[in-house]
């Protein structure tokens, strides 16, 4: 008699053709039985979905980001924000525990899910909000709930108060916007009074009333850099008031003041031998300081007429409470659950439990047939794999 060399993949399906009968009344059985408890012990879910475009117009930095690219003269470069940060943003408002611990209390989810730990139940809520951004660069809102009818209102409510929050956001950006802008104003309106008092009161006391031709020029280029400096310099204090002060816009900034302070520090001493332009330490002492107050007025008056719009969008911001969300879908009553898939459940389950009973026949035919020692041992002192 040949040795017994194990089974091959006919000798499975004869295994399993054996006990055919069995195998289809276990798939049926199976799949109807956990079919029925899915369908009484887990609770449906409805999803409803609403989708926005982020735009600049909703980022806090926004608001003076615009004005200050209309000032076409300005070597300013202050760009808007990018949509990044706005869905940042809308993520970070949507998934707050101050805004979560509002939706369940509005919606009474306590009752829902039957939890008595507000903790337990941000957890559990924030799992049932998906806030994503989109292949096509959209802002997409999800909720799962327990009845139609509330998965809409819920992601609806979170529209309103996504919308809310922006504003209060950018009216309170625009607010310090406002104030520090608002300041500066109220300094350079003083510094310029007091530099013509005092531009006033050195013509009268010398009566040098008229430069020449050469220290006008001078006067020019020197105010026109030290302007082109001093409106860096604020546009860099707005900047780090709306953005980290070691961002990468911040840093690029700052960098680019510091080399315009080294190239006036150059002017001013005139190491260029071939520039037409005298070094400010060359002039007679009237002359420089005719100078310093001529160029000090320039200076004031041309920060003003750059500040000036700047402030009164700022307030104009302030004041601001329409929508800012371009919302493209609002959430509506879902048709069909979302949750659980029960056929897809029911088929996984029946698919497990006939692969266990499968393997287990296919090791008891491999055992009933098995001529080694061992095996015969084992089998000969259990009765789980009794011969028949």
């Amino acid at each position: 008699m040949a040795e017994y060399k194990g089974l091959d993949f006919l000798d499975l399906l004869v295994v399993l053709t054996k006990w055919k009968i069995f195998l289809l009344i276990l798939i049926v059985s199976t799949f109807v039985i956990s079919y029925l408890v899915i369908y009484f012990v887990i609770d449906e879910e409805f999803e409803s979905k609403a989708l926005i475009i982020p735009s600049d117009d909703s980022s806090p930095t926004g608001s003076i980001s615009g004005i200050m690219k209309n000032l076409k003269d300005l070597p300013l470069g202050l760009g808007g924000s990018s949509k990044s940060a706005s869905t940042d943003l809308y993520i970070t408002i949507i998934y707050s525990r101050s805004n979560l611990e509002n939706v369940i209390k509005k919606f009474d989810l306590l009752n829902d899910y039957n939890l008595n730990s507000m903790e337990k139940a941000v957890k559990l809520v924030s799992k049932k909000i998906e806030a994503e951004v989109t292949d096509e660069d959209a802002f997409e809102i999800s909720v799962r709930a327990k009845t139609r009818e509330k998965s809409a209102e819920i992601v609806n409510y979170l529209l309103e108060v996504l919308n809310q929050k922006v504003i209060e956001l950018n009216i309170a950006k625009s607010r310090d916007n406002r104030i520090f802008l608002e300041n500066r104003y109220a300094e350079l309106k003083e510094n310029l009074r007091i530099v013509e008092d005092s531009l006033q009161h050195f013509q009268e006391s010398t009566g040098l009333y008229e430069a020449k031709e050469q220290l006008k020029l001078i006067a020019g280029t020197y105010t026109e850099l030290e302007t082109k400096i001093t409106m860096k310099k604020i546009e860099l204090e707005i900047l780090e008031n709306m953005y980290e002060k070691e961002s990468p816009q911040v840093d690029l900034l700052r960098r680019e003041v510091s080399l315009m302070e080294s190239e006036f520090n150059g002017l001013k001493r005139n190491k260029n031998e071939e520039s037409f332009l005298l070094a400010l330490n060359s002039l007679p002492e009237n002359m420089k300081k005719f100078l310093r107050l001529y160029r000090d007025i320039e200076i004031y008056t041309a920060i003003l007429e750059f500040i000036v719009p700047i402030y009164e969008q700022a307030k104009l911001e302030e004041q601001k409470n329409i929508p800012v969300l371009q919302v493209i879908d609002y959430g509506v009553v879902p048709e069909k659950k979302a949750y659980p898939p029960r056929l897809l459940m029911s088929a996984i389950t029946t698919l497990i439990i006939f692969l266990l009973f499968a393997s287990f026949l296919i090791f008891r035919e491999v055992f009933r047939n098995s001529k080694n020692p061992k095996v015969e041992f084992i089998l000969s002192n259990i009765n789980f794999f009794k011969r028949r």
